[in-house]
């Protein structure tokens, strides 16, 4: 998660607890998997 984060020059830090990253990169590991999502491009 933290490399896929862009930063702007002049925000403050963010602290994002880790078992928040632990449950947003098992969100996205089930979306990639799943056949309901339109993994495509546009």
């Amino acid at each position: 998660m933290d490399q896929e984060r862009s930063r702007f020059p002049d925000e403050a830090n963010l602290l994002v607890p880790d078992f928040m990253k632990k449950v947003i990169g098992e969100v996205t590991v089930q979306a990639r998997q799943s056949n309901e999502i339109n993994q495509r491009p546009e």
